[in-house]
């Protein structure tokens, strides 16, 4: 049941988004597995990935990767 699940996901991912939608799906696939092998909970991952999100919608991103020299 969970390989006819993942394969209907990779399938609709497919369909929708392309192979670019792929690519971000196991991007995400591989940071959702980091945290088990570190060690750590899944909720600091979390963190890491809201923060340049929430600069974002404050309109601080700019200024903050210039801030940061990016």
């Amino acid at each position: 049941m969970n390989l006819s699940i993942m394969s209907l996901l990779i399938v609709l991912v497919l369909v929708f988004t392309g192979i670019i939608g792929l690519l971000v799906m196991f991007v995400g696939f591989c940071i959702g597995l980091i945290p088990p092998l570190v060690g750590i909970k899944r909720t600091h991952s979390m963190g890491v990935l809201m923060f340049p999100i929430i600069l974002y919608f404050l309109g601080i991103n700019n200024s903050f990767l210039s801030a940061i020299g990016l």
